[in-house]
């Protein structure tokens, strides 16, 4: 297949990607969120105990049960397309991803037998044990997000690669020791260049079994330092989320019945994701900025438009804690390609490749290549940059939001006095309104940015300095019928699965109506 036809592939088949991620992120973040506001909910029916507060739980429940379905489903559809749409994936899947992968199974069956539990024992043991149970279960659902976010944080580090890249890209840091073969790395990548699909590779058996073994160390995805930040940066970010979407939904039912009960709710809940949203771009953000700038240079100067190396002491205290430090400029990462200009990629390769290279490729100017791959996140800038910077804006309106509806709902001295003068000049339908749209909105363009940010800034590779995305799409000519197909299906599990958690969470007492009428079939 042809680079044009590669390219063809990429275009249609990326969007469709793109959508079942994002579906799947939604679902994730719901399953992240409502432990948070269960367990809140338990315990305020310990202290009062307040019929209200267990339906209220119950209700939540309903909808925790019916976006973990959905979560499985979309799930199960993004990672059979990953294997279908982009085949070369199974280089990851089969290395750095194979521990992670099978940490995420067992996370996985773990949620779903204690998820089990806790619908079946709510109400009828101690609410103590409910948030034994309940607190696992959140544990369980974490875990999975931090191991699934493990593989995807190799992709943008390839940490246990040590100086290897460095040996193509001059400008990229060392990415810790080294526990991969080079001669593996090395044979892969130029066979990568003679057939330009890995999985051509994948299914030429005498092929892998020359490429040999690629990594000693299954559990490096794991142990990046990049990864650790990363895991709770986006764990934290999808906790933000499934609360805000449940803050919606109370703040929304608020506004319609005018019940005090409701607005209890919410005050259980709502100082926990003031805390996050504090402690997200102030901790989490800042530790994230700290290592996109330590390890991911192109995507740095890519975010912050540094086209010209430079002193700047704001950029330089934030990125590195040294306003005196010097920012790296793509004018710098062109300088040292520079350097490997006309050095041929078989100079590289101290030894015999074992498997039968095109001439060519040994003759490929690492210059040229360096120079093209720098211009390419180059061209990224003009998107990179403001939106980051609207993602920033995202989070800043959603922090905003939460703290106007803690100082009204909660006597905080002046600043509350201020904040309710200012609800009932607008109105509280109003500003109650404004205030939760403010939540959820920006909360949700933060996240959905910051992904976008993250993955488009690790461009032009799928693994950072290594493999290109072209070369693990499938070479089969793709029909648009069936991704048409593939879209379809998402939207219509979106659509089912958001219509029947608003039924579930509008009309109190119909996920048990539906466990009842479950018990008596049975």
């Amino acid at each position: 297949m042809d680079d044009m036809s590669l390219v063809d592939n990429l275009i249609k088949i990326y969007p469709v990607t793109m959508l079942g991620i994002y579906l799947h992120a939604v679902f994730l973040s719901i399953t992240l969120g409502a432990p948070f506001v269960i367990i809140c909910l338990i315990l305020l029916w310990i202290r009062s105990g307040n019929g209200l507060y267990l339906r209220a739980i119950k209700t939540i429940t309903g909808v925790l049960v019916i976006n973990f379905a959905a979560g499985a489903v979309t799930g199960t559809l993004v990672e059979f397309g990953l294997v279908q749409a982009w085949p070369g994936m199974i280089f990851i899947i089969s290395t750095v991803g194979l521990v992670p992968f099978t940490l995420e199974l067992v996370a996985f069956v773990g949620e779903i037998v204690l998820l089990v539990l806790f619908i079946i024992t709510i109400g009828k043991i101690r609410p103590i044990w409910s948030i034994s149970i309940m607190s696992v279960y959140f544990i369980f659902a974490a875990f999975s997000g931090a191991v699934i976010t493990s593989v995807n944080s190799w992709m943008n580090v390839p940490w246990g690669t040590g100086e290897y890249m460095r040996l193509f890209y001059p400008f990229l840091p060392s990415f810790g020791p080294v526990v991969v073969s080079e001669e593996s790395l090395l044979t892969f990548r130029a066979y990568l260049l003679s057939v330009g699909s890995a999985s051509q590779i994948i299914q030429d058996q005498t092929a892998s079994q020359l490429v040999g073994k690629f990594l000693h160390d299954p559990f490096v995805a794991l142990a990046s330092p990049y990864n650790l930040v990363s895991v709770l940066h986006n764990v934290t970010a999808a906790i933000i989320i499934g609360m805000s979407i449940i803050l919606a939904g109370y703040t929304y039912s608020y506004i319609r019945n005018k019940r005090n009960e409701t607005m209890t709710i919410i005050r259980s809940f709502l100082p926990i994701l003031v805390v996050l949203l504090v402690v997200q771009p102030v901790v989490f953000g800042d530790l994230m900025g700290k290592m996109v700038a330590a390890y991911q240079p192109t995507k740095f100067a890519a975010i912050e438009r540094i086209y010209q190396t430079r002193q700047d002491p704001l950029l330089g205290f934030l990125a590195y804690n040294d306003p005196n430090a010097k920012l790296l400029g793509f004018d710098e990462m062109l300088e040292r390609c520079n350097e490997l200009r006309g050095v041929k990629l078989g100079e590289r390769l101290s030894y015999a490749l074992k498997i039968p290279v095109e001439d060519s490729v040994y003759q490929l100017d690492l210059g040229e290549i360096c120079r093209r791959d720098v211009l390419d996140a180059q061209s990224k800038a003009s998107i990179l940059n403001p939106t980051y910077y609207v993602k920033i804006g995202g989070g800043v309106a959603a922090l905003i939001g939460a703290l106007g509806l803690m100082f009204t709902l909660y006597n905080l001295g002046p600043l509350s006095s201020i904040v309710r003068r200012l609800i009932k000049l607008l109105g509280e339908r109003v500003s109650m309104s404004i205030l939760v749209v403010l939540v959820l909105v920006g909360a949700i363009l933060s996240a959905t940015i910051g992904w976008f940010v993250r993955e488009v800034g690790r461009k032009p590779w799928t693994i950072y300095g290594y493999i290109y995305p072209d070369e693990v799409i499938t070479p089969v000519p793709v029909d648009t019928s069936i991704l048409a197909l593939f879209t379809a299906v998402f939207l219509l599990i979106g659509a089912v699965s958001l219509t029947a958690m608003y039924i579930v969470s509008t009309r109190e007492g119909k996920f048990s109506e539906i466990l009842r009428r479950t018990n008596k079939n049975e």
